[in-house]
């Protein structure tokens, strides 16, 4: 799997993340500061990404328009996403899916906040 993460997230972040997520990105080290939101939904899905993002719009458009691309949301705009921390909000593959290395991952939205590491809605 790998990451892109929204504006509204650091760039910072992607270091950390490349190791468990190779290819992983950030909106602005791809130059799509000025994209909208369905450019960047378009490029995520084309390109294999799941969004990482603290607002709805990306949930929005999956409710909308279906996956992929999957999104993970993060929800306290009053809880600033430390990059100490960013192993709670993203979790490993086989652990947000509950996976085996053989299983194949469904389609799904992933949510976090401050009160509850991750819940995956897999019914989707």
């Amino acid at each position: 799997m790998k990451l892109l993460l929204d504006e509204n997230l650091s760039r910072r972040l992607v270091p950390f993340l490349l190791h468990n997520y190779p290819q992983s990105s950030h909106i602005v080290l791809l130059g799509l500061e000025r994209a909208t939101d369905m450019d960047i939904w378009r490029l995520a899905r084309q390109e294999g990404y799941t969004l990482v993002t603290r607002d709805a719009d990306f949930h929005e458009l999956s409710l909308v328009h279906g996956q992929p691309p999957k999104v993970l949301r993060k929800f306290s705009h009053s809880q600033p996403l430390a990059t100490s921390r960013i192993a709670t909000v993203v979790p490993s593959p086989s652990t947000m899916y509950g996976l085996g290395s053989t299983q194949q991952a469904r389609p799904s939205v992933a949510t976090a906040s401050p009160h509850s590491r991750v819940s995956v809605d897999l019914a989707r």
